[in-house]
């Protein structure tokens, strides 16, 4: 399962700055983009026009699954979105499926806190294990 959503009304990422000459190659690709069907790049000042992948699930964590899970989503959304992005943790075996895209990886760190008295233990198996997360909360 995999359910592409536009943040956009809550949440954009907005290009600050551009050096001179990938503002020059902006203005090639862009001229070229709708031939391609893709969306133009974004100017200094303008938001990148990107969609998450939420509700990432993928019975036992099955690259090929995943591999056509993505490859739909992305036909659905390439003529109006630049970019995807998604959550995929260190050890996650879907990140075989990744080896078809330009994809990019931020480093970040997950922190679980536990609320209420009842909360399970967090043990050894607890962080062995992919935790679900949503990626719009990031």
């Amino acid at each position: 399962c995999v359910a592409p959503w536009d943040a956009e009304k809550i949440k954009r990422i907005v290009v600050e700055q551009m050096p001179l000459t990938q503002q020059l190659l902006r203005l090639g690709y862009n001229a070229l983009a709708p031939l391609a069907g893709r969306p133009g790049i974004a100017a200094p000042g303008q938001a990148l026009r990107d969609i998450y992948l939420t509700h990432l699930q993928v019975r036992h964590r099955d690259p090929e699954v995943f591999c056509a899970l993505l490859d739909v989503a992305w036909k659905q959304v390439r003529k109006d979105y630049s970019l995807m992005q998604l959550c995929l943790y260190d050890q996650d075996p879907l990140w075989k499926a990744m080896h078809r895209y330009h994809a990019f990886s931020l480093p970040m760190d997950l922190y679980t806190a536990p609320c209420g008295s009842h909360a399970a233990e967090f043990t050894e198996s607890c962080a062995a294990s992919i935790p679900g997360f949503e990626i719009y909360l990031v």
